[in-house]
């Protein structure tokens, strides 16, 4: 899942660039982020 985020939400990208989680924002930036970032969904 981590891994689709950096393609679906690309507003997010930009935040876990400004906050220091990732540097590229390349979805295996994200995946290696597994078991560290909390993951969730909304339903709407």
């Amino acid at each position: 899942m981590l891994r689709r985020f950096a393609t679906k939400v690309p507003g997010g990208v930009g935040v876990a660039k400004r906050t220091g989680r990732v540097r590229e924002g390349t979805p295996d930036e994200f995946a290696a982020l597994a078991g560290q970032l909390p993951v969730f969904r909304f339903d709407g």
